[in-house]
């Protein structure tokens, strides 16, 4: 026997998937004050302990285009420990300018925390 999903159900779920896709927050929009400042981006490696960096403008924009593909929304801080090596955002003078710190779901971006909805890695493969 089937069962039918009362309409008011599958509107009220289209109702809320469109609102989080048009309420979420840009990663530009997130680190606007910070972006004309960002003249590296450094990671260490979590297991071999190996600093990753560059100073490539090209290589920086496509990294930022990247993380601008999902939308992000304010959480609450869920916890202090994220368990991987932050990115981290330098100006031309090595100071740090912003960083992530990050799950494959939450990120804390400037010591503020936010939800990720949307995938960041198939940006970065192409």
């Amino acid at each position: 026997m089937k069962t039918k999903i009362p309409k008011i159900i599958i509107i009220s779920i289209l109702t809320i998937g469109m609102l989080l896709v048009f309420l979420g927050t840009s990663f530009l929009s997130i680190i606007k004050n910070d972006i004309d400042n960002i003249e590296k981006i450094e990671q260490r490696h979590p297991g071999n302990g190996h600093l990753y960096s560059t100073s490539d403008k090209k290589l920086i924009n496509e990294f930022i285009k990247a993380m601008n593909s999902p939308k992000y929304f304010k959480s609450i801080k869920l916890n202090n420990s994220l368990g991987k090596t932050p990115i981290v955002f330098l100006n031309k003078n090595n100071d740090e300018v912003s960083r992530i710190n990050y799950t494959s779901s939450y990120m804390e971006i400037n010591g503020k925390s936010y939800i990720k909805i949307g995938d960041i890695s198939e940006e970065l493969e192409s």
